[in-house]
């Protein structure tokens, strides 16, 4: 009998608001100021400012947008092609793991029969999670069939399945 341990699928990460707070800190910067200014009676070119504040969210607007683009492209791939059953599997043993160097910093990286697995923990899609994260993926020796699609040059980890060795 087989054991699912990873499926793709919708998933929120906090650190995807970070841009919109950034944006409003910006945004209320000016009048935080022009408050300030008026209590201590400093004179203050808030119009200049406005039009930095301003400039400074449109940038960050456009940024974020550019990496959401990119990050739904990346997403619709990886669930399409595993929706569709269009990915590749390899059942195998786990060999040469190396695992995450600083925990929250680095890449994980593993091969099963000679398909070489790479990921680390952020905003990429597919399975990411380090086994000093609580990964299923923990060592060498582990008898797994991973799904994955090829994407951007990298083998995306879509399924990953511990089967049953009868």
């Amino acid at each position: 009998m087989e054991n699912i341990l990873y499926e793709i699928g919708v998933r929120f990460d906090p650190l995807m608001i970070i841009p919109v707070i950034l944006a409003a800190v910006i945004l209320s910067a000016p009048l935080i100021l022009e408050k300030i200014c008026k209590k201590q009676l400093i004179n203050l070119n808030i119009r200049l400012i406005n039009i930095i504040s301003v400039s400074l969210t449109l940038i960050i607007i456009t940024v974020t947008t550019v990496f959401a683009i990119s990050s739904v492209r990346e997403y619709k791939a990886l669930m399409d092609a595993y929706q569709s059953g269009e990915y590749l599997t390899v059942t195998g043993f786990v060999e040469n793991f190396t695992p995450m160097q600083n925990k929250g910093n680095g890449e994980e990286s593993f091969t099963i029969d000679g398909i070489y697995f790479s990921y680390e923990s952020g905003f990429d899609y597919g399975y990411n999670e380090p086994s000093a994260e609580g990964g299923v993926i923990t060592g060498n020796g582990q008898y797994l069939k991973i799904g994955y699609v090829e994407y951007g040059g990298v083998n995306k980890i879509v399924y990953i399945e511990e089967p049953s060795r009868e």
